[in-house]
């Protein structure tokens, strides 16, 4: 019944959150070392340059997250997309994970990677339904 408000709640939302996470990142690119000395003083200002990278990861993890559920409430096979691509992540830690910064970029391409071929496949996906026999009039 409400299967039609899927795809543009998904996509509301997720203009929304990129929106609010570049409006984010933004200010922590232009105010990282005074957000630092507020929040946890100034012993941390070492703590500067993860907290810009740290946005630009946290934007494309809520993305898969969101992506992630949309397939799961459409009870579609991409959901596995994640569990899947898992041991790659955890291989790319293993071998080249040796410092913070590392982490920090493995993350980051993790995340990026996954979340391209997430709208990838949520391409496919819609224009597979939408060119099926039942959905063709």
């Amino acid at each position: 019944k409400h299967s039609q408000y899927h795809q543009s709640s998904l996509v509301i939302s997720l203009i929304s959150l990129l929106i609010g996470g570049l409006g984010l990142s933004i200010i922590y690119y232009y105010f990282a070392p005074q957000l630092v000395s507020l929040m946890f003083g100034d012993k941390y200002t070492d703590l500067i340059p993860y907290i810009k990278l740290a946005s630009v990861f946290g934007i494309l993890y809520v993305g898969i997250n969101h992506l992630n559920n949309y397939f799961l409430a459409k009870k579609s096979y991409l959901v596995f997309l994640l569990p899947i691509a898992i041991p790659f992540y955890v291989v790319s830690l293993m071998l080249f994970g040796k410092g913070i910064e590392e982490l920090i970029y493995i993350n980051i391409l993790f995340g990026a990677i996954v979340t391209s071929l997430y709208f990838i496949l949520y391409w496919i996906y819609n224009l597979k339904i939408r060119t099926s026999p039942q959905n063709v009039q």
